[in-house]
């Protein structure tokens, strides 16, 4: 099994910690749906300006995202795919 680590999770996921901070919960969402390279390299420029408290809890959503915990695992972003082989 495979797991899709979807961006509209990782926007969900941003939002939810970034509550106090809407305009830079916005600029993630927006280059996520925009597949904005330099838009995102904004956001995060912006997240680096915040308190470490904020940037902790926003790099903790990502890590989490990225690499989860098997008790948030949603099956549906789980894919069977054939285990790839050495030749």
């Amino acid at each position: 099994m495979m797991r899709l680590a979807r961006l509209a999770e990782l926007s969900r996921r941003l939002r939810a910690v970034l509550h106090e901070r809407p305009e830079l919960a916005l600029a993630f969402s927006q280059a996520f749906e925009r597949h904005d390279e330099q838009a995102l390299g904004r956001a995060f420029e912006g997240l680096q300006r915040e308190t470490p408290a904020v940037r902790r809890d926003a790099e903790a959503a990502i890590l989490e995202w990225l690499f989860g915990s098997g008790s948030d695992v949603d099956p549906a972003n789980m894919v069977r795919e054939p285990t790839p082989t050495r030749h």
